[in-house]
């Protein structure tokens, strides 16, 4: 049996949807308490599987991200915790040859919605 999906998150769904570009796979992470968040997954690919049954290289990604959330989060943690030390380091270390930063802080395209993009 299905949960029912509450209001508030059908919503949130709903305007989520409402904003995706078609021909790509979508990981939403939306912090909700402390160190906790919801995570949903849009395909709007359309694409078939290959001629062996196997769908996109993309979408097994997505499906061992999913797997390692939810059967090994501490290791995915742990991963990114070391990603982000390392990404310092390695800023620290470009900055200190005088060596072009362009795209080293994070993997991330941060979007403030407060200021004029």
């Amino acid at each position: 049996m299905t949960d029912k999906i509450p209001d508030d998150l059908g919503h949130a769904i709903a305007n989520e949807k409402a904003s995706l570009l078609p021909d790509r796979y979508y990981i939403m992470l939306r912090p909700s308490d402390e160190d906790k968040f919801h995570v949903t997954l849009y395909d709007t690919t359309d694409l078939d599987p290959d001629e062996y049954g196997f769908p996109h290289a993309a979408e097994i990604i997505i499906q061992g991200f999913l797997a390692m959330l939810e059967e090994d989060p501490e290791t995915l943690f742990a991963y990114g915790a070391a990603s982000l030390e390392f990404n310092k380091f390695k800023l620290a270390t470009l900055e200190e040859e005088g060596l072009p930063i362009q795209g080293v802080e994070d993997n991330i395209i941060r979007v403030n919605f407060e200021q004029e993009q």
